[in-house]
This record gives C-alpha cells, sequence and structure tokens, in this order.
C-alpha cells in the first residue's frame, strides 16, 4: 500500500479510472514478507534455485498462480518492473481472460540476468523511461515493442520539508545501489 516505487504508477492508473491491485510477491515459494524481511537470504536462495534448476518450476507456479489472480480479480492488464519471476505466455495460457502483460524496462540489458532478456520477448509492451533503441538493438532485443513512458511518482509518499536555512545548488535523485555504485564517483567530481 506504501510502496514507493510503484505509489506513483498506482496514482496514476487510479486517476484514469482503473482498479489497482498491487502484488508484492516475487517468488511462488518466497512471499514479499520474506523478501523485505530477509533480502540477502533471498538473493542466495534465488540464486541458488537459479543454478539447480528450481527457478523455472518457481516461476511456472508463480505465473500459474497470477493467472488464477487475474481471473479471480477480473484483471486485464499486468504492469510489472523489471521480471524474471513470471512468464507472461504461461500467464496468458492459464488465463480464462484475454491479458495485457506489460513491463518497465529502464536499464541497460548489461544490468540484467540473461532469463531476464530472455522472458522480454514475451510482454506484449516494455515501457522504458528513455529511448534507448540503439542500446536494445545491439542487444537483439525487441525494439519494436519497448515504447517510452515518462517517470511517475507519488507526491504525498515522496513529500519533504526543506530546510529553510540551506540552499541547494544540486539535488541529486537516484540510486547508489549494487548497479549504480558508479555514481559515488560521479558525484564526488560533481561535489569537487
Amino acid at each position: 500500500k506504501n510502496d514507493q516505487f510503484f505509489s506513483g504508477w498506482k496514482d496514476g492508473f487510479e486517476k484514469l479510472g482503473h482498479v489497482v491491485q498491487i502484488n508484492g510477491d516475487h517468488s511462488f515459494f518466497f512471499k514479499s514478507k520474506f523478501v523485505y524481511k530477509y533480502p540477502n537470504i533471498f538473493r542466495y536462495l534465488n540464486a541458488l534455485f537459479r543454478k539447480i534448476g528450481l527457478k523455472k518450476l518457481d516461476r511456472y507456479l508463480f505465473s500459474k498462480k497470477i493467472a488464477m489472480i487475474c481471473n479471480k480479480q477480473n484483471i486485464d492488464l499486468i504492469f510489472t518492473e523489471i521480471n524474471d519471476s513470471i512468464e507472461p505466455n504461461l500467464i496468458k495460457k492459464f488465463s480464462k481472460r484475454e491479458l495485457l502483460i506489460t513491463e518497465w524496462f529502464g536499464v541497460f540489458p548489461n544490468m540484467v540476468s540473461k532469463d531476464t532478456l530472455e522472458l522480454l520477448k514475451q510482454f506484449d509492451y516494455i515501457w522504458t523511461p528513455c529511448q534507448m533503441d540503439k542500446v536494445y538493438k545491439e542487444s537483439n532485443l525487441p525494439v519494436k515493442k519497448f515504447k517510452y513512458l515518462g517517470c511517475a511518482v507519488n507526491q504525498d509518499f515522496m513529500k519533504y520539508e526543506f530546510d529553510k536555512k540551506y540552499e541547494y545548488d544540486i539535488v541529486f535523485v537516484g540510486g547508489i545501489g549494487k548497479h549504480h555504485n558508479n555514481r559515488i564517483a560521479i558525484l564526488e567530481k560533481v561535489a569537487k
């Protein structure tokens, strides 16, 4: 309900008159509460599942579960983010509804798993925050499926009161995690 990543999208869809349901699970076997409470253990187990071949079973069961939720809740659009936990073709196979399955993919191909790249071909549309046709074409990805979609944010959730006694010449908005750790060096150069 208060997910900082999807709350902007949720608000946008609702303002357009859509009923939205958020599913925070990443796996059939590992529920979202476990994933968020023990992220390192989940990453380890997910890698182990991938290595011993259980990831395909997990993806199969999770896709079937998502199809059943779509049937029960009369869902006709799935909007997900950089996802190798579902297989769109399986969801459509098990769904009694006509589904449009889309994915937000705002990263470079070298930043995601091989599974994620293979599954991209199954999505009806792939949303991206900028035009990267050349990068996607060079990576042999389905460029025609990529559609530009600007970023969204829940302004109420991300509201921050600035201390009026400070002035800000530069503001950085973004991550500096594992996939973006080169940004620290860039920010240090900007600061100098």
